[in-house]
């Protein structure tokens, strides 16, 4: 999940406890995969200086605490569980019972983590109820053996007493197998619950929120709204549905939350963009929502042919469709036109565009005429007219239905077009004609040299920037890398916790890599986009049964190839329909340069992680990790629109990422990998991922900036028509230079931003012409500033902007001296 969840489910967790009373301040964090290296940022932001951990913690710390710093120096006093979380569960009824459990409990904490400090047993469990007489209970023990000291406490009370001198340190993530179970096996299941995370995700924080808080009156904020869509997406950050390591039906229940809440976003950002279109001039103008500025590709629909310097994609020249019958025929003639692109709401894609006239008549001689007028090279709202005219329509043709019933659609012509421009952050351009607008001053600019364009050959394309070559196998060549793409197919018997290759040996339980055959065609040839797409076919084990994979499915995959002018790396789409059970897909990338390890974007920031992985006690070794939303090895770095299940591998000569792992069991037994039960053993339909399923991912070599390139892949330029609005053709919302933006929403009627320092360096963080208060997670002032804030290297900040005042600039000025507002 993205950092930015973490925070809300935080803050929504905080919120209900107050209302109950008070939160209990500790960052509780017992089960969780593994645990990103900025909690403990986060935890301090929200007041909060005390952790309890279970998974993750290294073979390192041998005590029952350690102090865990996040890489900005803030630090947490972390309480090891080394046996569970649940070792208090289940306590015998009677005194001599629970003083024998007790002695066992004592021996076998002390056998992993020596010393004599007081030990914690954590009574009852996230699944088991506490015993109802705990109380007398306890007491009873302790008269039964008076050297046995028991003390009934909370959780808050033994933390603020537990000793805090000598304790060992770590900084980082917690991702090691060397106490407990990390079960890394959750980043690659259920693949269609990694898209729906990623996506919403991305339609939450990066489009409806900044959005609506850029260009939506500040009394219009949708925050009732936006919270129900946060609530549902909080809702399914318990490890166990985000993680998809659950019965179907509950899998099918976080689906749905994440329907919810980006049909939510999707209605948000409209209302914005909507909101926008009222300010602007009447133009094509791109919207960008990410505070960095923006060469970018946008489809537009215009009137008749294609301007100067687009890319025709598509063209609808101007026509005219009759269609006869009687009056109650008008449903059924409506829904034939929609279905043969004549009317929207049919197969035609974007075409046709809306209905902007409707003129109902008389036949002459009795009946109705129906006269509708479509165009597509408008993203206005239809004339409010035609509401009113198809619903007088209805009414003549019920009235007559025994009559004749004639209707026709106008078509005008229209072309469909890439267009390329250029628009600042939180700012906004015009689309046609090209132009190049200027950017306010400090914001990072691209090369004011136009870039060579974008062209495809039979089995190549090329930017200037990027050459790829598709070979005779289906695998294809970035620059001097070749071999990219191979698809390995692998078996998997373990389930939705651990990957594991199936126990037997020999031909029957390995893997099966490349193609049987490759075919290409040119699919878009530039100038500003081309494009390539490359089929192979595979033959596949068909599932796997008694540690040998058996039988065999025919697979064809789809990979588009996509490169853009100015783009220095090519965007992907991995598409297969799955047939196959109990396997592993991965793609093999090679890298440029040998690695010994890799660097994966996490929240607030990214991670190093070594190649080496040590096996765990009960565990086998664990070399896969999560990113999200890059990875970087040896001068490769990889993009996904999902959190990216990779590995380095080949002695670090390549990275391996997954497609997509199909499994029939929520957990097994004792799989190969995990010789030991990790939940229920439930067999699952739905975890292996029958049918279509797509990876859209993006790749480069030596890429100077990853997050520069995750936003030209995840985050769309939007495009409005506007209607005649105040502000002049180009300009800026809001400037934010020296960070980057991991929330742009309204809190209390002013708009808060929150920014995280992805490096080692201290930065300094400039929002031109605003003043405001730096604040803690909870709303709590810290500091005030005016213009710019310092922000230490790994830091993550949270300002309350003030609205511009009459002795602050409003905004930068924008091209041509004019000032946004």
């Amino acid at each position: 999940m993205s950092g930015e969840t973490l925070v809300r489910n935080l803050q929504l967790g905080l919120a209900a406890a107050d209302r109950l009373g008070g939160a209990t301040p500790v960052g509780y964090l017992p089960d969780s995969f593994g645990h990103a290296a900025q909690l403990p940022q986060l935890l301090r932001l929200a007041g909060i200086d005390h952790a309890v951990v279970w998974r993750g913690v290294p073979a390192d710390i041998g005590a029952t605490a350690f102090w865990w710093r996040s890489p900005d120096g803030s630090t947490v006093r972390a309480e090891h569980l080394p046996v569970g979380y649940a070792i208090g569960a289940h306590l015998p009824d009677r005194p001599v019972d629970l003083v024998r459990r007790l002695h066992t409990l004592e021996r076998e904490l002390v056998d992993v983590l020596g010393g004599d400090d007081p030990l914690l047993v954590l009574h009852g469990g996230d699944a088991h109820e506490p015993h109802p007489r705990l109380g007398p209970l306890l007491a009873a023990a302790a008269a039964t053996d008076p050297t046995l000291a028991i003390t009934r406490s909370t959780l808050l009370a033994h933390l603020r007493a537990a000793p805090v001198i000598g304790l060992p340190e770590w900084e980082g993530e917690l991702r090691a197998n060397a106490r407990a179970n990390l079960l890394a096996g959750v980043t690659s299941n259920r693949v269609d619950v990694r898209r729906a995370a990623a996506a919403t995700e991305v339609a939450l924080e990066r489009r409806a929120e900044p959005l609506a808080a850029l260009w939506l009156d500040p009394p219009s904020w949708p925050g009732a709204s936006l919270g129900a869509a946060w609530l549902e997406v909080v809702r399914n950050a318990a490890h166990d549905s985000v993680c998809a390591c659950s019965a179907d039906a509950v899998v099918d229940a976080v689906l749905a939350r994440y329907a919810s809440a980006r049909a939510v976003a999707a209605e948000v950002a409209a209302d914005a963009l909507a909101a926008a279109a009222d300010r602007l001039p009447p133009q094509l103008t791109a919207l960008n929502p990410t505070a960095r500025s923006r060469r970018a590709v946008v489809e537009v629909v215009v009137a008749g042919p294609p301007p100067p310097g687009t890319q025709l994609l598509d063209r609808r020249a101007a026509g005219v469709e009759r269609r006869c019958g009687d009056g109650g025929d008008l449903g059924r003639l409506l829904g034939a036109l929609a279905a043969d692109g004549w009317l929207p709401g049919g197969g035609g894609g974007r075409w046709p565009g809306p209905v902007v006239a409707a003129d109902v008549r008389a036949l002459a001689g009795g009946g109705t005429a129906v006269r509708l007028t479509t165009d597509a090279a408008t993203d206005a709202a239809a004339d409010p007219g035609v509401a009113a005219a198809m619903a007088e329509a209805w009414a003549a043709a019920g009235a007559g239905r025994h009559h004749p019933l004639e209707v026709v659609v106008e078509r005008r012509d229209a072309s469909l077009v890439l267009a390329e421009v250029e628009v600042a952050g939180f700012g906004w351009a015009p689309v046609l004609p090209v132009v190049s607008a200027p950017f306010p001053a400090g914001s990072p600019t691209p090369s004011p040299a136009a870039p060579p364009d974008a062209v495809a050959g039979p089995t190549w394309l090329d930017n200037g920037l990027v050459e790829v070559r598709v070979d005779a196998g289906g695998t294809w060549s970035l620059g001097r890398v070749t071999g990219m793409g191979l698809v390995v197919d692998e078996g998997d018997e373990g389930d939705t916790y651990t990957w594991s290759p199936p126990a037997g040996t020999g031909p029957d339980a390995g893997a099966v890599a490349g193609a049987l055959a490759a075919t290409v065609e040119v699919v878009e040839s530039g100038p500003l986009r081309a494009a390539l797409r490359v089929r192979t076919r595979h033959r596949w084990p068909a599932a796997v049964d008694g540690g040998r994979r058996v039988g065999a499915v025919d697979t064809t995959v789809v990979t588009d190839l996509e490169l853009r002018r100015g783009e220095a790396f090519v965007q992907v789409v991995t598409a297969v329909d799955n047939r196959s059970r109990d396997h592993r897909l991965r793609l093999l990338l090679p890298l440029p340069r040998r690695a010994t390890w890799s660097e994966a974007a996490t929240a607030f920031g990214s991670v190093r992680r070594s190649g080496a992985a040590p096996a765990g006690r009960t565990e086998a070794a664990v070399a896969t990790h999560p990113a999200r939303p890059w990875v970087r090895a040896g001068g490769l770095t990889v993009v996904g629109a999902q959190v990216l299940d990779y590995e380095l591998v080949a002695g670090g000569t390549a990275l391996a990422v997954t497609v997509l792992r199909a499994t029939g069991f929520l957990s097994r037994p004792a799989p190969s990998a995990r010789p030991n039960q990790a939940g229920p053993v439930l067999p699952l339909a739905g975890a292996q991922v029958q049918g279509p399923q797509v990876l859209r991912w993006a790749v480069g070599t030596d890429v100077a900036d990853p997050w520069a390139m995750a936003d030209a892949t995840e985050v769309p330029v939007d495009v409005v028509a506007g209607r005649g609005g105040p502000l002049p053709a180009s300009g800026c919302r809001l400037e934010v230079a020296g960070a980057e933006v991991s929330s742009l929403q309204r809190v209390g009627g002013r708009i808060e931003l929150r920014v995280f320092n992805p490096s080692a360096a201290p930065t300094t963080v400039a929002v031109p012409g605003r003043r405001g208060v730096l604040v803690d997670l909870r709303g709590r002032p810290v500091e005030a500033f005016e213009g710019a804030f310092p922000l230490r290297p790994w830091g993550i900040a949270t300002a309350l902007l003030d609205e511009p005042g009459a002795d602050l600039p409003a905004q930068r000025p924008g091209p041509g001296g004019a000032r946004n507002v």
